[in-house]
């Protein structure tokens, strides 16, 4: 057995956190896109989405999965 443990760089932690995040964005979005956007979130979903192309890939993901 070894006591030796690969450490993971602050830069991959952050990504890693920053992508749940957007996943967990992601899962907002489509449960709200299911029972119909306001007027109000139609705009600030759109925002989100212009802010990273990684919104898009993660909205589409999760959309595929739900």
């Amino acid at each position: 057995m070894s006591n030796i443990h690969p450490i993971q760089s602050l830069s991959s932690r952050r990504q890693a956190e920053q992508a749940e995040r957007r996943t967990e964005q992601a899962c907002d979005w489509i449960a709200k896109l299911d029972r119909q956007l306001s007027a109000e979130e139609h705009q600030q979903l759109q925002q989100w989405l212009q802010q990273d192309s990684a919104h898009q890939a993660a909205l589409m993901e999760v959309a595929a999965l739900w």
